[in-house]
């Protein structure tokens, strides 16, 4: 069986990042995964890492990186183990901060061992995902509520 890459492997090996990224304890996930997006929810920018949706809106990069982990983070995908986490988790951010980042849905696709590798989802149910070459995040992603 060949390994399947990674879809943002050149933005992880830009990153400079020591260590494993993803790290080792990212499995094959099985599971529904919600997302914040805007509308259209089959808007290309819904579906890219934050650092290269930063870059493609003309956000200033970065100047400062806590550590490693997340750097290794924000290359992936940020995504949520329900819908109720997500719309908690956003509801929790200052409303300036809301406002800012745009977002205004939950999307939901079924993720399987075929499309990628997940993060240990946190207490928060918030996980990385780190998206395979062939697999098509935005034709996967269907509207599931508002925010």
């Amino acid at each position: 069986m060949t390994k399947k890459s990674l879809k943002y492997n050149a933005l992880i090996a830009s990153m400079e990042i020591s260590g494993d990224c993803p790290s080792l304890t990212c499995s094959k996930p099985q599971l529904e995964a919600f997302r914040w997006v805007t509308l259209p929810v089959d808007e290309s920018l819904n579906y890219l890492p934050n650092i290269l949706r930063n870059q493609a809106k003309g956000r200033p990069a970065r100047s400062h990186w806590p550590d490693d982990t997340f750097k290794c983070s924000c290359c992936g995908l940020s995504m949520f183990t329900s819908k109720e986490a997500a719309v908690h988790k956003f509801s929790s951010i200052p409303e300036l901060n809301r406002k800012k980042l745009g977002f205004t849905h939950v999307a939901r696709a079924t993720i399987t061992l075929d499309h990628g590798l997940a993060s240990i989802p946190n207490r928060e149910g918030h996980f990385d995902f780190f998206e395979y070459e062939d697999f098509d995040t935005v034709a996967s992603f269907k509207l599931d509520s508002s925010l």
